[in-house]
């Protein structure tokens, strides 16, 4: 099953045949970004991206407050 974003920057995400998962991230000037991870970190990962996307949303709203 193809997993895409398409937008500028466009995200994919697919199976390879060694049994490892790549992340595909296409540059708005036309070069492209692997990460490449086994099947066991794919919980890790997610845990670290929810834990990053939380500091951002907390720095974003603790900036609005001081403005």
């Amino acid at each position: 099953m193809e997993r895409k974003i398409e937008a500028t920057g466009s995200i994919e995400v697919f199976a390879n045949n060694s049994g490892t998962i790549t992340i595909r991230q296409e540059s708005m000037m036309g070069e492209e970004d692997l990460v490449i991870i086994q099947p066991t970190q794919v919980e890790l990962v997610i845990k670290w991206l929810r834990e990053v996307a939380e500091e951002i949303q907390n720095t974003d709203i603790e900036e609005d407050e001081e403005a």
